[in-house]
């Protein structure tokens, strides 16, 4: 299976795709950070486990605490430039509308790959993103997205150039959900534009990000719109397992936890079956479960030790597995390839190109 993913990789490669992607519609700085633990004068020890750091901030209730915080690396963040930024590694050609600075694009986001042409419609949110051996914890900012929806896009670039770029894009990403405020209102607006323009049978990909802070209401609403793509063309949700189990409390009024009486794949068959998509793409740490109407198949993915940066891998395999879709492999392939592209980013801290990918799965 693994050889013969990597010989039809290495033909990607000799003839790369011509098809192209829109996505949209967030950006941030991402300053990725450790807490320091304890330090001396030579040396720091940081804290590997969030819970452990989750159990000092607590124990500051009723008094105070300072925590220090190292920054490793400022980056250009946000669901849409790292998924974009990995498409275009990967050879797919894409438009990548988001916060990047306005009207100058900031430098960190002048450093994406070259296939990525970039369309900024604002200043960048900030994320202070603390990563830890077991998880991360990401602070943001948001309030540069409090006016942004498709009428505000429209205003500051025209509909001519929007129509554009749908016209050549055969993906359309729309990923940060829970963050942008009027997102709902922007992918109803997306759809009614996209349903005006005659533009059919293209892929659409849907990415909620955390909504823990959205209501129930909300997000049956959200999930309610993305079903209603599916009269323009095909349709993925995709959600890690934390989003995955706040949808299924969402869609249920419960409130199980991971690992709780209620297994994941029991949860991803249910909300499959409550949401109306093609594929739902739902990524633990270790595998990828895919719902389709030929039901449940989970595909066995590779821990990465010694992470460079977790921060994005997410957004990472999401461009790998559409990647797969948009070079018509087959879903078990389009797993691979998702989970892939994430380990080597996490791996190496930054997005593979097809020999990377080619090379990594030698040892997946």
């Amino acid at each position: 299976m693994i050889a013969n993913l990597q010989k039809k990789l290495s033909a990607i490669q000799e003839q790369p795709s011509q098809q192209k992607a829109l996505i949209g519609f967030d950006g941030y700085i991402d300053l990725i950070q450790k807490v320091v633990k304890s330090s001396t004068n030579s040396s720091k020890e940081y804290y590997s486990c969030l819970r452990e750091m989750g159990l000092h901030i607590s124990s500051a209730a009723d008094k105070s605490a300072q925590l220090e915080i190292c920054t490793l690396t400022r980056k250009a963040g946000g669901n849409a430039p790292i998924m974009a930024n990995a498409l275009a590694h990967l050879g797919i050609r894409n438009y990548c509308v988001g916060t990047m600075g306005y009207p100058g694009i900031q430098d960190c986001f002048l450093q994406m790959h070259e296939n990525c042409t970039l369309v900024s419609v604002g200043e960048p949110g900030t994320t202070n993103a603390l990563e830890f051996d077991n998880g991360k914890l990401m602070l943001s900012e948001t309030s540069t997205f409090d006016s942004l929806d498709l009428n505000y896009i429209l205003n500051l670039k025209g509909s001519s150039s929007v129509s554009d770029y749908l016209h050549d894009s055969s993906l359309v990403a729309m990923v940060d959900w829970a963050n942008l405020p009027l997102c709902t209102q922007l992918w109803k607006q997306m759809h009614q534009f996209i349903s005006d323009a005659g533009l059919l049978n293209r892929t659409y990909f849907f990415d909620l990000c955390d909504p823990s802070k959205k209501t129930k209401a909300e997000i049956e609403e959200a999930l309610q719109l993305i079903g209603s793509y599916k009269e323009l063309g095909r349709v993925i949700l995709g959600l890690n397992e934390n989003e995955a189990v706040k949808i299924y409390n969402a869609i249920h009024s419960s409130s199980v936890l991971p690992g709780n009486s209620v297994q994941l794949n029991d949860m991803v068959q249910n909300i499959y079956q409550s949401v109306d998509v093609d594929i739902l793409l739902v990524h633990p740490n270790d595998r990828s479960l895919i719902a389709t109407k030929n039901g449940i198949a989970t595909f066995a993915g590779h821990i990465v030790k010694d992470p460079k940066v977790l921060t994005g891998g997410g957004d990472n395999l999401n461009a790998g597995f559409c990647f797969g879709l948009l070079n018509s492999f087959s879903i078990e392939e389009c797993a691979l390839i998702g989970m892939a592209t994430s380990g080597a980013y996490v791996k190496n801290g930054r997005s593979p190109g097809i020999p990377d990918l080619i090379a990594y799965l030698n040892n997946f």
